[in-house]
């Protein structure tokens, strides 16, 4: 999540209103389970946490461009979510789904950059308890 922050950093530190993008890259985070699992019977708190109805299955990008392109983003077996992006920053929210999760940018500068997470998204319990927290990756040069 640093990388996420450098453009706001820089920003900060000289002035401008708005991100500084001096590299193209994807910042994404998920869970890496779905809202709906069942834990409490193995769970050692014995239910879901407070607020979990609160959550949406949704996988967040943020897509960080000197160009415009085309974001891409496959979560499981949902169909791929494909949005098209200006230069500068932009933020995004795919509908998550069970299995691994993909991402891919492409721009009109010519950027190609692909990853998986190294996190795949559960539709279990892990460890037989609930986990809420996120995991996040880069995907850049």
């Amino acid at each position: 999540m640093l990388e996420f922050a450098k453009p706001y950093i820089n920003a900060f530190k000289t002035g401008s209103p708005t991100p500084i993008v001096d590299r193209e890259m994807l910042v994404y985070w998920h869970r890496i389970t779905l809202k709906n699992v069942e834990c409490d019977a193995t769970d050692n708190c014995g239910s879901k946490p407070e607020g979990w109805k609160m959550l949406n299955d949704e996988v967040f990008v943020a897509a960080f461009t000197l160009a415009p392109g085309k974001v891409q983003v496959t979560s499981g077996s949902n169909p791929v979510f494909e949005q098209d992006v200006p230069a500068g920053v932009t933020m995004l929210r795919v509908p998550m789904g069970a299995g691994d999760q993909h991402f891919h940018l492409t721009t009109t500068a010519g950027t190609d950059l692909t990853a998986k997470s190294e996190q795949s998204v559960r539709a279990s319990c892990i460890n037989g308890i609930y986990n809420y927290n996120f995991f996040s990756g880069l995907v850049a040069k």
